[in-house]
């Protein structure tokens, strides 16, 4: 060890940094070693690696970090005739010089505005982008609040940063003040999606191009949110596994997906979209890849425009969770949709006379939901009901929308079961067989939400597991267990 004694004029000790980096050499040579052998890994090895991997990778980022803040300090830019320190950083790393500069900013922000993300950072939970998000959300409270307060804020967010996705995180964050005041956050959050949604609304266009000579126009948009939302809906409920559409119904004829619905590598729309009350080959089906499945059904849409209610009669529903209060006005809180995105409140009313978005709140002409044993298919309302609480396949990891599962009866109807929401499961196909195997089990747990019992081979103390996925961050269930997070 070596005494460093910094600007300030305090002496501190410093590691022996050629030994590091001589372990760190090592360890890159391994590591490069053992790419040539991966194929002689069986699947136990390969999780225990990436598991230790991603540990390394993350520790490195958080080192990274800590020494870009350093170099600002330590002008190291000034030695190589470098611009700046993320000019050093840029050619030091190989990134951009924007990518350098964000690093920099967030290096020398982050131990500041959000002290314990920068002190836990190096966590396999955690992230370079996750810390950008809470850096980013703390900077806009910052000054508002007391030091407690910020402690308080950046703890909740630090423990959802653990839980949940980026983009999942990015949504939490509007609500940043959540963990001392529900009612501002539900402000702060409806004013931001507000703003967002009035500048998504000047931003949206369509371009087409002149026809290119072979029968094809190439074209593209952009969209807001729930608009998009809507028109992935429509053309997922064409595109869906045992789609009646798919299997060749009076809406026109779409290549079926296969149960894995892989997207080609190419995004344009190819072969002939089918037509409509056409039937279509098996041959035909597997020649198309998904992007090409999404065309066809594009093609039908603008074909036949009408309000049809396939598959179970909820794909093409859009569902927005609300409440009565913010219906008549009398709160700003934002609605969420059956795919997770955030709704200003004042667009949850304008929206609430769509047939074809439903306010969970208003029940949908009050259709019974709960049948018993008195029919053995969900009906569409009960599938609707299944689609906002699940929201696409509730499988712990799985990311199948909920217009390509089927209802599981949690008993067999075979067996006694009832055709009950309680007994009620949205599944995609290939966890549905899953299921049905006979090794995992499903429940719903004390807050009404599915979770899953791993078999012992996986967990021997097979504790329960969800799919955060598709879970609004302030969902009601979600908020009152505080416990259910991504396999």
């Amino acid at each position: 060890m070596t005494q460093n004694v910094d600007a300030a004029g305090d002496a501190r000790s410093a590691p022996d940094v050629g030994a590091v980096v001589d372990d760190l050499a090592d360890v890159t040579r391994r590591i490069i070693d053992l790419r040539a052998s991966t194929d002689g890994l069986d699947r136990d090895d390969v999780s225990r690696l990436m598991r230790a991997v991603h540990a390394l990778e993350r520790a490195g980022q958080a080192l990274a970090l800590d020494l870009t803040r350093r170099a600002s300090r330590t002008r190291p830019d000034r030695a190589d005739a470098s611009t700046s320190t993320s000019g050093w950083l840029s050619r030091q790393t190989g990134a951009s010089r924007q990518e350098a500069g964000r690093d920099a900013r967030l290096a020398e922000d982050l131990p500041d505005v959000a002290p314990q993300t920068h002190r836990d950072l190096a966590d396999p939970d955690l992230s370079k982008e996750k810390a950008e998000v809470v850096a980013a959300a703390m900077r806009r409270v910052h000054g508002r609040l007391s030091p407690d307060e910020r402690e308080r804020v950046e703890s909740d967010l630090l423990a959802k940063a653990r839980r949940y996705d980026v983009v999942t995180l990015r949504r939490a964050a509007k609500r940043v003040l959540e963990a001392i005041d529900r009612e501002s956050a539900d402000r702060e959050e409806s004013a931001t999606l507000e703003r967002e949604e009035r500048a998504a609304r000047r931003r949206a266009a369509v371009w087409l191009r002149p026809p290119d000579g072979d029968g094809m126009v190439n074209g593209g948009f952009r969209l807001p949110e729930l608009e998009a939302e809507m028109l992935r809906t429509a053309l997922e409920a064409r595109t869906a596994p045992r789609s009646p559409v798919v299997a060749g119904g009076a809406a026109g004829a779409v290549g079926a997906a296969g149960a894995d619905g892989a997207a080609g590598a190419d995004g344009a729309a190819g072969g002939t979209a089918g037509s409509v009350g056409a039937s279509t080959s098996t041959s035909d089906r597997d020649a198309r890849d998904y992007p090409q499945r999404l065309g066809a059904a594009l093609c039908d849409l603008v074909r036949v425009f009408r309000d049809e209610r396939q598959h179970g009669g909820t794909t093409a529903t859009v569902v927005v969770t609300t409440d009565l209060e913010t219906l008549r006005g009398e709160i700003e809180r934002a609605g969420t949709t059956s795919a997770g995105s955030r709704v200003s409140a004042r667009e949850v009313r304008r929206i609430a006379c769509d047939a074809r978005i439903i306010p969970a709140v208003l029940g949908s002409r009050g259709q019974v939901l709960d049948l018993g044993r008195s029919q053995r298919l969900f009906s569409a309302a009960q599938r609707t009901a299944l689609a906002l609480r699940d929201g696409g396949c509730a499988f712990p990891g799985c990311d199948r929308p909920s217009s390509w599962c089927e209802a599981h009866h949690r008993t067999p109807w075979s067996q006694g079961g009832s055709t009950d929401l309680e007994d009620g499961v949205l599944l995609c196909g290939h966890h549905h067989r899953v299921i049905h195997a006979g090794e995992w089990q499903v429940r719903l747990a004390r807050d009404g939400l599915p979770e899953f019992l791993p078999p012992a081979r996986i967990d021997p103390r097979r504790r329960p597991r969800r799919n955060d996925r598709w879970r609004p961050v302030t969902h009601p269930a979600a908020a009152r267990s505080g416990t259910h997070r991504a396999a």
